[in-house]
């Protein structure tokens, strides 16, 4: 093990983050979008690290700060084949010691992870699922669809960005709003907003392009105050995911299958498949947020 030669820096800028997602998310399976990059950057730019062994990238994690007591793991890749050799281990304990002891840390873990992620204080709280669905199909499922209630659906560009953020935070449960803003102005990035007849915001909700043609859309976040919100919220957009780019027919959701109990159910009406389960997991116990809200969660890698 070479770890005279193991050197880890802070990732500089967005477009070497760029390469990296491209060379390790990509490698590893998982379906980054066209703006990550640029979103994950923004929104915090010192929560990333790259270790480099003899100059050549070969791991990658990140630690995003919200606020001055929340912080999200995410992106945690070590090429295979320098696996177990303790390359791993002093990026995670760098990202960990970067960010203040009194900040609650989380994480989203895949099921075999989550007992090395236990001895270092993460603590499991509830699970969410990843499921992928076909846009067209699932369009047709909730053609029918009628709101009980007037439930109106306007581009987010075309909402007060500030009533948005607090609706936004609110619902995220901690200060949100550069992620907010790279979402709401992504080019690659279609997001709506759901009011009521008084104009209060009831949803939101962004579908963003993967780097991967064939496998179309992450529909990352779903915010909605109840169901019906939440399937007119997915009708809409389906519907401009088609118009927008009829090529991409597959899409992906960050279920919040153990809080709320009605994702599932949504996924079942629109045929969705499930692929996988995470465990939320916590430093200093659940994030107080508004867990009825969460159709789908805003990133696997920024919580």
């Amino acid at each position: 093990m070479a770890m005279s030669n193991y050197t880890i820096k802070n990732v500089s800028s967005a477009e070497q983050l760029n390469k990296l997602i491209t060379q390790f998310v990509a490698h590893e399976g998982w379906m980054p979008a066209l703006d990550d990059h640029t979103l994950y950057y923004n929104t915090d730019p010192t929560g990333f690290f790259v270790g480099e062994l003899d100059g050549e990238p070969i791991s990658l994690i990140s630690i995003v700060k919200y606020g001055d007591s929340f912080a999200f793991m995410g992106l945690y890749i070590v090429l295979e084949k320098y696996r177990r050799q303790g390359y791993g281990l002093a990026l995670w304990t760098k990202a960990l010691e970067s960010c203040p002891f009194s900040y609650n840390i989380a994480l989203d873990g895949v099921l075999s992870m989550t007992p090395l992620y236990r001895k270092w204080g993460f603590v499991d709280t509830f699970m969410s699922s990843k499921a992928q669905l076909n846009i067209a199909t699932a369009s047709t499922k909730l053609e029918s669809f009628v709101p009980l209630y007037n439930v109106f659906v306007q581009p987010a560009n075309q909402v007060d960005f500030n009533k948005l953020t607090v609706y936004d935070t609110d619902v995220f449960g901690a200060p949100h709003h550069l992620f907010l803003r790279g979402l709401v102005d992504g080019p690659n990035t279609i997001t709506l907003v759901a009011s009521n007849q008084n104009g209060g915001i009831t949803g939101f909700v962004a579908a963003r392009k993967t780097i991967i043609v064939e496998e179309g859309w992450k529909i990352t976040p779903l915010y909605a105050d109840n169901g019906q919100v939440a399937r007119a919220l997915l009708k809409a957009i389906l519907k401009k995911m088609i118009s927008n780019d009829p090529r991409r027919t597959v899409s992906m959701l960050l279920l919040a299958s153990d809080t709320n109990p009605d994702t599932m159910t949504l996924s079942q009406e629109v045929d969705a498949v499930l692929l996988s389960d995470m465990c939320r997991m916590y430093t200093k116990g659940p994030l107080d947020f508004a867990k009825e809200k969460v159709y789908s969660y805003a990133s696997a890698e920024l919580g």
